[in-house]
């Protein structure tokens, strides 16, 4: 193990020689240790400065024909290697092993790992990303962002094929400096055999190719097994409840098929529009279809109603029996061969115009969401829906493996009006197409910071929403207050405040901030608020803003703006002291 003592004078004794930042010395004792040589021998190894393209360090064993790529986080925290891998991602797989022409701004460290794999070309069978830091490695293991970033970064393994000419193995894997060794957790198996019968092929200019044709149901079932819920992560929701009709009308058709056989496996292609995939590559071997990486973009609720289907008939002799119907099932499908993720993204949202596809569908999987997903179900247990139907798809046993205690979620359009609330953008929270359209605007509004900050303090204004309706209607019965039924997101938003400022905060944070059910006792602390506090802010602002004749003529937009929230602040800061608080 590494410690800080030993940074401390390795920077010292080095850094004239080497320059670079302190922790650029964890990677150099780090690889003289484990692979038993000298500073003086392993410098040129290491990354010292910036410009490292998400790399900062590399050894080639020749022995065992590995290439080992190092990423080193002086923390224990396993998402502080969430920009590194996506810089290696987005541009430093492509630089290193792509066509990409040499730069001299690229770190010495770059020069050197090219000519090293340049010259040991004929020997590399593997290569492995090796990411270590002073954590747990098993926290990193079950991380939803490092996993998504895993499966990104690995699915660039055809950069790396075409480099070498041939197959060569392509992983990542977490290493802790504290633990000792990692390992290389166990992965879904990236290519899949099944029955594809082909009626078209089309490759357009951008070299992305589109096949078409028919696909047996129980190679898509066969997929989802194995891959389970990452087989949808490229989608922009789940699918549909069983309950819903459309899921209930494909399982009639299986019943009629399989268990009554009154109708033959052909029909089934005649009632269904299709389905859409995207693969990584796509291989045709003798009678079958080599699907590579291969992800679900349209047809989630067809996958998830075959599943439901063959779960409640599992027992059902008739099934057994009757395989060879179900295996005979075929689906309209289209296969996208691309490596683009917007071209990806254009597909999905053009393939699922059968429901409406809404702004936040479109953010689904993008960092900040899973970044969220991951802190909240790792420090309360509560899980994040950000896609649509996802938590409503959880089973008892799903929710358990996760580690949910709540049988409720934070869904991602309240999310995005809680943040707006605290933010005080008023305006913007009846607006929400627009937040999660405009990049700066959804940016400031998912701040990384919330993910960082104290998640109990986001549960307490996010689950204020579904206690104020019943508040307001208390306040509002008075004739002299029946303005507040108008002013909903601004009582909210000042709500936020008076319990950031609140005294007893600490308290409050541990006694309702962990889960999501509306106690009667918090209920009871925002009523005070309000009737103590909100209502007076509320009415001093009205009368020092000269809107009483827009009360008496009832027009309430002004409770609407941005700009009488922030008088409503200032008369709260001279009144009670409150400052304007953040999550």
């Amino acid at each position: 193990m590494i410690t800080q003592q030993e940074i401390d004078q390795a920077f010292s004794e080095y850094k004239n020689l080497y320059g670079g930042k302190k922790e650029d010395y964890f990677a150099l004792l780090y690889l003289c240790k484990e692979f038993k040589s000298t500073p003086e021998e392993m410098q040129k190894r290491i990354a010292f400065g910036g410009n490292d393209y998400g790399i900062d360090g590399f050894y080639i064993d020749a022995y065992k024909k590995i290439l080992l790529l190092y990423q080193f986080k002086w923390t224990e925290n396993h998402l502080l290697f969430r920009e590194s891998l996506k810089r290696l991602i987005d541009s430093g797989i492509v630089h290193i092993f792509g066509n990409q022409p040499n730069s001299n701004k690229q770190n010495d460290l770059i020069n050197n790992l090219k000519s090293q794999i340049f010259e040991n070309k004929s020997v590399i069978d593997k290569v492995l990303v090796r990411c270590v830091f002073n954590g747990k490695v098993a926290d990193a293991d079950r991380s939803e962002v490092l996993d998504s970033l895993r499966e990104q970064l690995e699915e660039k393994n055809y950069i790396v094929d075409q480099y070498f000419d041939r197959q060569v193995e392509f992983r990542v894997q977490f290493f802790s400096n504290k633990e000792g060794a990692g390992h290389l957790p166990s992965s879904p198996k990236p290519e899949f055999s099944v029955d594809f019968e082909y009626s078209a092929e089309i490759t357009a200019e951008d070299e992305n190719t589109l096949y078409s044709g028919f696909i047996k149901l129980m190679d898509l079932y066969r997929i989802y097994k194995q891959l389970d819920r990452r087989f949808f992560e490229r989608n922009i929701r789940f699918g549909y409840p069983p309950d819903r009709a459309p899921n209930r009308a494909i399982r009639q058709t299986l019943k009629k098929i399989v268990l009554d056989e009154k109708e033959s496996p052909e029909k089934f292609l005649f009632k269904h529009n299709g389905i859409t995939l995207s693969v990584q590559d796509l291989k045709k071997e003798n009678s079958k279809t080599v699907l590579i990486h291969p992800r679900l973009l349209n047809g989630a609720q067809t996958v998830s109603s075959l599943s439901t289907f063959v779960e409640e008939n599992r027992d059902n002799p008739l099934i057994e029996k009757n395989n060879h119907l179900l295996e005979k099932v075929k689906v309209p499908a289209k296969i996208i061969k691309t490596n683009s993720d917007d071209f990806i993204v254009e597909i999905t949202i053009c393939n699922n115009k059968q429901n409406p596809v809404e702004s936040w569908h479109l953010r689904a999987n993008d960092l900040i969401q899973l970044t969220l997903q991951e802190k909240f179900r790792e420090d309360l247990g509560i899980y994040y829906e950000r896609q649509e139907n996802s938590f409503s798809n959880l089973t008892n046993e799903d929710l358990e493996e996760l580690g949910i205690l709540e049988h409720k979620s934070i869904e991602i359009k309240r999310l995005a009006q809680t943040f707006l609330a605290v933010q005080g953008e008023i305006s913007k929270m009846t607006n929400l197409s627009k937040v999660f359209e405009d990049q700066r605007t959804y940016d400031k509004t998912f701040a990384q910071k919330y993910a960082e900050g104290d998640l109990r303090k986001i549960v307490l204004g996010y689950k204020m929403q579904f206690m104020i309706r019943s508040i307001i209607r208390e306040i509002s019965e008075s004739d002299k207050y029946a303005y507040f039924d108008k002013a909903r997101n601004l009582v909210w938003s000042l709500l936020i405040q008076g319990i950031l400022n609140h005294k007893d905060l600490n308290k409050i944070c541990e006694q309702y901030g962990k889960t999501l059910t509306k106690e009667v006792g918090y209920k009871e602390i925002l009523k005070s608020l309000t009737s103590n506090k909100v209502k007076t802010v509320i009415g001093q602002a009205i009368l020092r803003g000269n809107r009483q004749k827009d009360v008496a003529d009832e027009k309430y937009e002004f409770l609407k703006t941005n700009e009488f929230y922030k008088l409503c602040m200032d008369i709260a800061y001279e009144k009670f002291s409150w400052i304007k608080q953040s999550f």
